[in-house]
C-alpha cells in the first residue's frame, strides 16, 4: 500500500516540507538521500532517531553544533556525553568540567596544571616519582614552583623542592 503524502513549498523560506497524510505514518526511503543545504527539525524537541531506531555509523566532516549534549550511546549505556557548556562525561552526566564512571587507563604522559583531588581509594602502585641524577634534575625542571617531587640517584635519596630553600631531602 502506497503512503499518501503532502508536498508543501514555502516561497518565503525557500523549504519543502513532506507530511504523511496520517500522522502515524513514516517516510521510508530504500536507497540513498542526498541532501544540499540543511536538514532541520519541525520543533525544538525533534530527535534524530530514538531508543528503538537508531542509526548505526555516522560520518561527519564539519563542525558539529548543539544546544543541549551529544551523547554516544551504545545499547542502553551512554558511553559519552558532552554538553554544550563546555563538560564532558565517561559513562555518566558530567557535573563538572570531566566526569569520569569507571577505571581509566593512561597510556601516555599526564600533565596536570592544577589541583589533584583524589577522592577515592587507589589500589597498586600510586605514583612513580621521576628519578636521575642531579645533573638530570636540573635540566628536567627548568622551571620552578614548589612542590616538584625527585628520586636523585646520585643520593639514593627523595627530594622535593622548597621555593626559597632549593631541594630538600625528605627521606
Amino acid at each position: 500500500m502506497a503512503m499518501q503524502c503532502t508536498l508543501l513549498w514555502n516561497r518565503n523560506t525557500s523549504t519543502c516540507l513532506l507530511y504523511p497524510a496520517n500522522s502515524t505514518d513514516a517516510l521510508q526511503i530504500a536507497g540513498n538521500v542526498y541532501v544540499q543545504g540543511s536538514i532541520l527539525p519541525t520543533t525544538a524537541t525533534s530527535n534524530l532517531g530514538d531508543v528503538n531506531h537508531r542509526f548505526g555509523n555516522i560520518y561527519i566532516n564539519a563542525t558539529i553544533n548543539y544546544m543541549s549534549a551529544l551523547c554516544f550511546v551504545s545499547g542502553s549505556t551512554t558511553n559519552f556525553t558532552m554538553t554544550c557548556d563546555g563538560k564532558f562525561g565517561i559513562k555518566k552526566t558530567p557535573t563538572q568540567e570531566i566526569d569520569v564512571l569507571g577505571s581509566g587507563n593512561f597510556d601516555c604522559n599526564l600533565t596536570i596544571a592544577g589541583n589533584l583531588n583524589v577522592g577515592c581509594v587507589i589500589n597498586g602502585p600510586v605514583v612513580k616519582i621521576k628519578s636521575g641524577t642531579q645533573t638530570q634534575r636540573d635540566a628536567f625542571f627548568a622551571t620552578l614552583i614548589g612542590g616538584e617531587s625527585w628520586y636523585n640517584i646520585d643520593t639514593n635519596q627523595f627530594e622535593i623542592y622548597k621555593p626559597g630553600s632549593g631541594w630538600a631531602i625528605i627521606g
